[in-house]
């Protein structure tokens, strides 16, 4: 049921490294962006990914993780990710862009999620350093990371006590807690 793949589609930030995602699970979550719905039909995302090689590596210290968990820095070696897509788009553009990053992005995480892997959306990178790293085709700009892999930690969803409440956490357990609000503080009817 779909309700039960967004309930399990969480932000994991710590993967197994040692499960490789192969290039036919990839094309195929790639395909599920492909089909997404896009403003005016346009089309204008295009997939960079790489799967279990030297650019995991490459990508890997220029991206920032957790921000608000400011004493963890990042994954340890043994639980990084072991594929990343970095969705581009063009580089000046309004704001419907931004809808069809989402809903792509929603379709590869719960075609992950599906097959047993998840997934973090990132924003937080090194935008003028990826490009050593990455040639990116003309007019195109990178607008999100995804980094993929099999998780390995625990994600609780709560309930948020109050619309400030939003801060996730890790617990000396290591489960990660993430509070969400109400449906009475998000819905209200007509």
């Amino acid at each position: 049921m779909i309700k039960d793949l967004i309930l399990r589609n969480r932000s994991y930030r710590r993967f197994d490294a040692s499960v490789k995602i192969s290039e036919e699970q990839m094309l195929n979550w790639l395909d599920s962006a492909r089909l997404s719905g896009s403003a005016a039909n346009l089309q204008r995302l295009r997939y960079l990914y790489t799967v279990g090689t030297g650019k995991c590596k490459q990508l890997f210290p220029l991206i920032k993780w957790a921000g608000y968990l400011p004493e963890w820095k990042s994954p340890k070696v043994s639980e990084r990710p072991t594929a990343y897509i970095i969705i581009t788009g063009p580089a000046t553009t309004n704001g419907m862009l931004n809808m069809d990053v989402g809903l792509a992005v929603q379709n590869i995480l719960l075609s992950a999620v599906e097959d047993g892997f998840g997934g973090c959306m990132i924003g937080a990178f090194d935008r003028q350093r990826i490009h050593d790293v990455v040639s990116f085709s003309k007019g195109l700009e990178p607008l999100l990371i995804l980094a993929l892999g099999k998780p390995v930690e625990t994600v609780h969803i709560e309930d948020a006590l109050n619309e400030q409440d939003v801060r996730y956490c890790r617990t000396i357990d290591e489960v990660h807690h993430v509070p969400k609000l109400s449906m009475q503080m998000i819905a209200k009817k007509l």
